[in-house]
């Protein structure tokens, strides 16, 4: 992990001095090595497609950024979802702000090309979508008297191994 982790700051670096060739060679390598060795749901992962999707729109390659970063804000937006049974409310959407950020400069390339619009859009809502939708399935289930303690006892068991580990 400190060895990706410094391959993808070196990336950052190399970027922010100018030399665009090599960033570009170092995030796709952070990005492979971080597949290989952490696998595609992993949050690291999540990180290097937005971090070498910004590199490439930085540059103006934005029709090689665009599919990297609809495939991290999806990606991220899943690890959400699974995220979600162990959190309180309040902790979902901390979380979901937190990470929001990558959706933002999403957005701010459908700003420079409006052909990007459309994709972006449908990112948008389905981001402010499973927010709603899984505040308001959980309510629901905690609020049914027939499944309502179980659901209850389930994401305090849920938050004691995660606690655990």
């Amino acid at each position: 992990p400190m060895t990706l982790m410094s391959l993808g700051n070196l990336a950052n670096i190399s970027s922010e001095l100018g030399r665009r060739d090599e960033a570009q060679e170092l995030f796709q390598r952070c990005l492979t090595l971080r597949k290989e060795a952490l696998g595609e749901s992993h949050p690291d992962y999540h990180l290097a497609l937005h971090n070498f999707a910004c590199e490439l729109a930085e540059v103006g390659e934005d029709e090689r950024a665009a599919p990297l970063f609809r495939e991290a804000i999806r990606r991220t937006r899943d690890l959400v979802e699974q995220t979600a049974i162990v959190q309180s409310e309040r902790q979902q959407l901390a979380m979901a702000q937190t990470l929001r950020y990558r959706l933002d400069v999403y957005v701010s390339l459908a700003a420079r090309r409006p052909e990007f619009a459309r994709d972006v859009f449908e990112e948008v809502l389905a981001w402010k979508g499973a927010t709603l939708v899984r505040q308001r399935g959980m309510r629901m289930v905690a609020d049914d008297p027939a499944v309502g303690d179980l659901f209850k006892q389930l994401q305090e068991a849920a938050r004691q191994l995660v606690a655990a580990s």
